[in-house]
């Protein structure tokens, strides 16, 4: 397997870092200040240069620091022994240019997957205990920075629902509507077949990691298809479906739920609906997890794509971890600290370092950040 390291990041007028660039550690570097002194501002500059997004919602031109009209944000990094540099430069207005090895790179499916990475937010704890957009979500940003084929046929499909979507608040015929269904379908067969794919590569990692942070519970993902009112799939099984028969599940629900869609002006059934079924020892996690519990599935969650990511890309991502030793008790904190000092070179942000052990600071190197 090829290696990956980021040597050094630096920022220029992006949110509120007027001028900030550190080197850091190829396995540990916590970033500690007080709060709003920018420390998940440096991790989302990382962020937005390996992918493009941010673990935030955000608006381009809300990155570059009060009073002026770009940022800037750049990175060094050596994988498997090459250079790669990766660089952005985003203006007020919202226009933004990133380069690789200095060349500006027009596609972002020419910067994305370059320094491979997982992040981890408080966010993330809460969500198997979340509405289904926070397992979706999550599952999905991870297929779009794995395959540019996913992420297209994601922003496809999208768009098929939009539009399908315009036509029912329209009051369309059916006859107008029918083609709708038909490309909705077979879209979302496809992006269903991409994702379930997904979940199985992710399924024995999750348990795996599961059954070590908790202690023995078993973790269960099942695949919750509203094409199927609802019915939870095995995610093996649903994963070997071929497209024809996907597709023609998808077709015969919106067919069958044409009444309700009028009523709603939306599309009520296709990927863009499912969820992940995520449970403990046979119960459903939603409704019987404790706070412990959540916050288990979580990092078990994490642990996957990074063994996921590590597997397709062939290196270990870098792993952004905001704030989140706070969020955790000493078991857990433990174990994700165990994990960390064996796992991927990570950046953590904390306001103290009295969550981190003798043996992590002694590992890591400690950046002091100041307000900007």
């Amino acid at each position: 397997m090829a290696d990956l390291r980021v040597s050094s990041v630096s920022l220029t007028r992006f949110r509120n870092h007027e001028e900030w660039s550190s080197g850091l550690d190829p396995r540990l570097t916590v970033l500690v200040g007080q709060n709003a002194a920018g420390k998940t501002n440096i991790l989302e500059a990382v962020m937005v240069m390996a992918t493009g997004t941010s673990f935030r919602s955000f608006a381009w031109e809300d990155l570059v620091e009060r009073g002026w009209d770009e940022a800037r944000a750049s990175m060094h990094a050596i994988r498997d022994g090459a250079p790669v540099d990766v660089s952005v430069r985003i203006e007020r207005a919202g226009n933004r240019e990133f380069s690789v090895n200095g060349r500006r790179r027009r596609k972002m499916s020419e910067v994305v997957g370059r320094v491979p990475l997982v992040s981890f937010v408080p966010e993330d704890l809460s969500m198997s205990k979340g509405p289904s957009e926070t397992r979706r979500v999550p599952l999905d940003a991870l297929g779009d920075r794995l395959s540019p084929a996913y992420s297209a046929l994601r922003v496809e499909y999208a768009r098929l629902v939009k539009q399908r979507n315009a036509l029912l608040r329209q009051g369309a015929a059916d006859s107008d509507l029918e083609p709708w269904d038909e490309m909705v379908a077979g879209a979302g067969a496809s992006l269903t077949m991409h994702r379930t794919r997904l979940l199985s590569r992710m399924k024995k990692p999750a348990v795996m990691a599961h059954e070590r942070v908790s202690g023995g519970e078993q973790l269960g993902l099942a695949y919750r298809a509203s094409w199927e009112s609802g019915h939870p799939f095995d995610i093996d099984e649903i994963a070997r479906r071929e497209k024809d028969e996907i597709m023609g599940a998808i077709a015969a629900a919106l067919h069958e739920g044409r009444t309700k869609e009028r009523e709603r002006g939306s599309t009520l059934a296709g990927p863009h609906r499912d969820d992940v079924a995520i449970s403990i020892d046979g119960h459903p996690a939603r409704a019987y997890a404790s706070q412990g519990q959540h916050r288990t599935v979580a990092l078990a969650w994490k642990m996957a794509e990074v063994a996921v990511v590590h597997e397709v890309a062939g290196v270990r991502p870098l792993l952004l971890l905001d704030d989140v030793m706070s969020e955790l008790d000493s078991v857990r904190r433990a174990e994700l600290s165990a994990y960390i000092l064996e796992g991927p070179q990570s950046i953590l942000t904390a306001t103290n370092l009295n969550y981190f052990s003798e043996e992590m600071l002694a590992t890591a190197s400690v950046v002091e950040v100041g307000d900007g």
